[in-house]
């Protein structure tokens, strides 16, 4: 039966969203580097569960887990950095991924490299763009 009530506010989540937004915005470096901090986390996680598939099958030859976690880490952590210096970063991140790739085969992680090159690609495309129509006026 309708009481003429919603069963659900959106209201304190509308409020929260804001707040997070508001927080990002006024620490775009801390919110940066959280950023780069849960997608090396995941990265990892998800990197240690492939290569225990490589470890399960022996006609595989496993690569070495440091150097897959220091490829992601060479990858992921520079996008703390994304809104001071986004073409250094694209480029960072870019060259990372080709050694991991190279190391491991491009296979290993693909969900969250793709993740951190597009971040990487996006802020530097949005740099480039407002260069580019500067110097158009």
């Amino acid at each position: 039966m309708w009481t003429g009530r919603p069963a659900v506010s959106v209201g304190p989540v509308v409020s929260r969203a804001g707040r997070v937004w508001a927080w990002i915005q006024a620490r775009p470096l801390a919110a940066d580097a959280a950023l780069a901090a849960v997608l090396l986390g995941a990265a990892l996680v998800s990197s240690d569960v492939t290569l225990g598939l490589f470890r399960d099958d022996p006609a595989l030859a496993a690569p070495d887990a440091t150097a897959v976690g220091a490829g992601l880490a060479a990858m992921i952590l520079p996008l703390a950095l994304r809104r001071r210096f986004p073409v250094v970063v694209l480029l960072t991140c870019t060259a990372a991924y080709f050694v991991l790739s190279q190391l491991t085969g491009p296979e290993l992680e693909p969900a969250f490299t793709a993740i951190s090159i597009s971040l990487a690609f996006y802020r530097a495309d949005a740099i480039l763009v407002r260069i580019a129509s500067r110097r158009e006026l």
